[in-house]
């Protein structure tokens, strides 16, 4: 940038007053208006002030010397003498917050010239027959001029430093410096020096025993955060024992004294805080049950790392986990390479086709930690880790999720609108292979969508939310992950999770159902434990908001209403939950007058009509199910149990992809059973029909209907067909 042809603030009156005068009101008092003292805040009309006056130096309008003097004989600067009657003052590091602006203007101004400078000589060494003229001799000049400002700045004519000085050494350059000659020799030596210093610093060993003392510090460390997470009692329970162990501020004070007497790194014994959470919260899929108090000793401790750094170090264990699957997917692969070329007996061409192909397969993700996922949910759960702060370090990537979404709903929809459907001109063998090769890619597909699920590992979190029972924190991560396009209650594994909680919600009513309810209190046999997901640590209440459990059957529906809604239909993937919540409902809606409550009520219905009736089409055929179903809607009014099928039949077959695949399939299996059914023949068929109608009773009979329409004679053996069906699908017809 040349030197500024016009200026904003200071004209060429008030060069000529200041150097009569060498008066401060000109030039200082408005910088001083502009600034915040409080804030260390300079406004843009002083910033801009500030700058025309380091170019009127510059450009030799305005004495350095004359400049300097004004500026340390004003009241806000003045020279130091004693460095310790300067560090004593709070007002003497305002004023070095004012004189750093002014430092840092210098700089940029000096950079500004430095690099007219340097571009004329790479023009002249280009180009020698280049004439730099004028203009190299002007920036030779301003740069010999902020020189010699910054040393009248720095230090006065007795030669004692002024509150400059520091600020100068620290913020300006080395070629600065030197052309204020307030470092001596080469500049290159001087560079050497520094870097000599920087290493001597921060490059020497400083524990000359490392591995002896790391190891004794890191011992130490793991032996006390065993201890926390084998405590079966609260550690802030016993805060007020004259035994220190039990002592929570005792466990962390010693902690820190570890850290420090051993020169541990922090992050270190973060990770093993976290080593030690996967233990206490299980590293299979399933989480571990019990009470353990450990969990919340081991939050604790947590809390005296930074927020900030909490995530990444969380986020690096995710990736060594994907970087150790991935190595040892690897060499399982080279293993299997190696057997199948010995086996070969020298087939070398075979083996190099085969090498190729192994080249051009694509490493399927690897399989998620769930103790990792755990561990994440607890710390979102507690407000120690933020959802947004370590998304990013998790697999897949949102376009990934995005695109595998897309591909399944595109895959199941095709798959229903194919059912059926057959080529008239192709043979018989024909269609068998074209049949073979599509069971094959569906059976791959189906590989590649379980592959991707049990990989996901930003869905491997919600699923850990739901093991923790963490409800209100799970409703903003789903959130978070339908901003981004995912759409995680369609996954498998999300579904089994949250049918796992729902179950351990139920669990104290449902245990104590009478014996014709709940068939294990007949005490028929010797009662096993039949809950091994049974997850539900009230402990852990003083970290989380958790889900209460069912306290009574009288409210039931209430309690277990959000879960089975979140699900949806999808709440018949898990049977077991299924019947569960039928027998308690129809248990709390037939002896507690259920629908007579208005709290109650609102959520039956809903239930009903949304989740429980259009989830009937998932079971494929399950007599036991829809039986439970059917205990449960003839308790209903009846105008009300047709309002839910017409909305079943209406939007559910119609919104809903599952609904569409069932409803289509169940279409294409009437549709071949009428073609064989016949008055010899009604038995067998007729079974058939009625077990598909268990589960699409309006589908079937509504295909069953449009035939008879056509052929009349049909009406007699579907007739006999009907005294085969279950009694939730003759009131559907």
């Amino acid at each position: 940038m040349p030197y500024p042809t016009t200026f904003q603030f200071i004209s060429e009156k008030d060069v000529k007053t200041f150097k009569k005068t060498n008066c401060s009101e000109l030039f200082v008092k408005p910088i001083l208006k502009g600034y915040d003292l409080d804030t260390n805040v300079l406004s843009n009309d002083g910033q801009i002030l500030m700058t025309e006056l380091i170019w009127h130096v510059a450009g030799k309008k305005i004495g350095s010397t004359e400049l300097a003097q004004t500026l340390l004989n004003a009241d806000i600067f003045q020279a130091v003498e004693d460095e310790e009657e300067e560090n004593s003052s709070s007002s003497s590091n305002r004023n070095n917050n004012l004189a750093s602006w002014f430092l840092d203007t210098i700089w940029n101004v000096y950079n500004e010239v430095d690099s007219t400078r340097t571009t004329i000589l790479d023009l002249v060494e280009q180009n020698e027959e280049l004439d730099p003229g004028m203009e190299l001799d002007d920036a030779e000049e301003q740069a010999e001029n902020l020189g010699k400002f910054v040393r009248s700045l720095t230090k006065l004519e007795n030669g004692s430093r002024t509150i400059f000085f520091d600020l100068a050494m620290e913020q300006l350059s080395l070629t600065m410096l030197h052309d204020a000659k307030l470092i001596h020799g080469a500049t290159k030596d001087t560079r050497s020096k520094l870097v000599k210093k920087n290493t001597a610093n921060y490059y020497t060993q400083q524990n000359y025993n490392l591995l002896g003392e790391e190891s004794e510090g890191f011992a130490k460390i793991i032996i006390e955060l065993n201890e926390v997470a084998s405590r079966t009692t609260n550690i802030s329970a016993n805060a007020d024992d004259s035994d220190n162990n039990g002592n929570g501020s005792a466990v962390l004070h010693r902690i820190k004294s570890l850290i420090g007497y051993f020169n541990l790194d922090p992050n270190r014994t973060c990770d093993l805080v976290f080593e030690a959470l996967e233990n206490c919260l299980g590293r299979g899929e399933e989480m571990l049950t019990g009470k353990s108090y450990g969990i919340l000793g081991l939050v604790e401790i947590l809390q005296i790392f930074r927020k900030s750094t909490i995530c990444h170090i969380l986020g690096r264990r995710f990736h060594y986990h994907e970087v150790d699957e991935d190595k040892s997917a690897s060499d399982d692969g080279a293993a299997k390479d190696n057997n199948s070329s010995s086996s070969s007996n020298g087939k070398k061409r075979n083996g190099k086709k085969d090498q190729e192909n192994n080249k051009k397969k694509i490493n399927p993700l690897p399989p998620r930690s769930m103790s990792l996922c755990r561990v994440a949910a607890l710390l979102i759960a507690s407000d120690l880790l933020e959802t947004d702060d370590i998304l990013p370090h998790l697999l897949p990537h949102e376009k990934d999720l995005r695109k595998k979404r897309e591909e399944a709903t595109t895959h199941l929809l095709n798959k229903a609108g194919g059912i059926g459907k057959v080529k008239l001109g192709a043979s018989k063998e024909q269609r068998e292979a074209e049949e073979k090769e599509k069971l094959e890619k569906e059976r791959k597909l189906n590989e590649e969508f379980k592959v991707f699920s049990n990989a996901n590992q930003k869905y491997g979190i919600l699923c850990g939310l739901y093991d923790l029972n963490a409800w209100n924190s799970s409703k903003t991560y789903v959130k978070k992950l339908e901003d981004v396009g995912g759409k995680p209650l369609t996954d498998t594994n999300v579904i089994q999770h949250l049918c796992n909680m729902g179950k351990n919600i139920l669990q104290p009513v449902y245990e104590n159902l009478p014996g014709n309810v709940y068939p294990v209190n007949l005490k028929l046999a010797k009662k096993k434990n039949y809950n091994v997901n049974n997850s539900y640590n009230d402990s852990h209440a003083s970290l989380y908001s958790m889900y209460d459990q069912c306290s009574s059957t009288k409210t039931v529906a209430s309690k277990i209403g959000p879960i089975v809604m979140r699900l949806g239909e999808q709440v018949g993937k898990d049977l077991v939950f299924y019947v569960r919540v039928c027998r308690t409902l129809a248990y709390s809606i037939k002896f507690d007058n259920a629908l007579e409550e208005d709290s109650q009520r609102r959520w039956i219905f809903p239930l009903l009509e949304k989740c429980l009736i259009p989830a009937i089409s998932t079971l494929e055929g399950n007599i036991g199910a829809v039986s439970e179903m059917w205990n449960v809607l003839k308790l209903v009014p009846y105008n009300l149990r047709y309002k839910f099928y017409a909305y079943w039949k209406t939007y559910s077959y119609l919104k809903k992809d599952d609904l569409i695949h069932a409803g289509a399939k169940a279409k294409n299996f009437t549709k071949l059973i009428m073609r064989r059914l016949a008055k010899e023949n009604v038995i067998t068929q007729g079974m058939k029909l009625a077990k598909i109608g268990l589960s699409n009773p309006l589908i079937v009979f509504g295909t069953i209907i449009d035939q008879i329409e056509i052929y009349d004679n049909m009406i007699q053996p579907v007739v006999e067909s009907f005294k085969y069906l279950s009694p939730l699908s003759c009131k559907y017809l």
